[in-house]
C-alpha cells in the first residue's frame, strides 16, 4: 500500500507502509544516505517505535530516553537521515522496551 506523507511542512514524499510483528503499520525509513541500520518507524504522541534491519523493534518514550531525545528522533525519522547515528551516539541502550 502506498501513501503520501504530509508532516511538518515537508514536501510530499512517497513512502511504503510496513507491518511489524504486532500487526502495526510502520513507515519505511527513507535512509537518504543509504547506510542506516534503521528500516522503519512509527511515531506516536509520546513515543517512537523503530525497526532495525535485523527485524528488532525498540520503543523509545518520554521515560526512556526522555522527551527531548524522542522529539529529536521523530524529526530525524521524518527527515530520513541521521536517526541511526543519533541513536548510537546519544541514546544507545536507553530504550523503554524491546518488542
Amino acid at each position: 500500500m502506498r501513501f503520501v506523507l504530509h508532516r511538518r511542512g515537508l514536501a510530499e514524499t512517497e513512502a511504503v507502509r510496513l507491518t511489524n510483528s504486532f500487526g502495526r503499520e510502520m513507515e519505511k525509513y527513507r535512509n537518504v544516505n543509504g547506510d542506516s541500520a534503521v528500516a522503519a518507524y512509527e511515531i506516536g504522541s509520546d513515543f517512537i517505535r523503530i525497526r532495525f534491519g535485523n527485524s528488532s523493534v525498540y520503543v523509545y518514550d518520554a521515560v526512556a530516553p526522555g522527551v527531548h531525545h524522542v522529539e529529536q528522533m521523530k524529526a530525524l525519522a521524518i527527515a530520513g537521515r541521521g536517526l541511526g547515528t543519533y541513536i548510537s551516539q546519544n541514546v544507545r541502550k536507553n530504550y523503554a522496551r524491546k518488542e
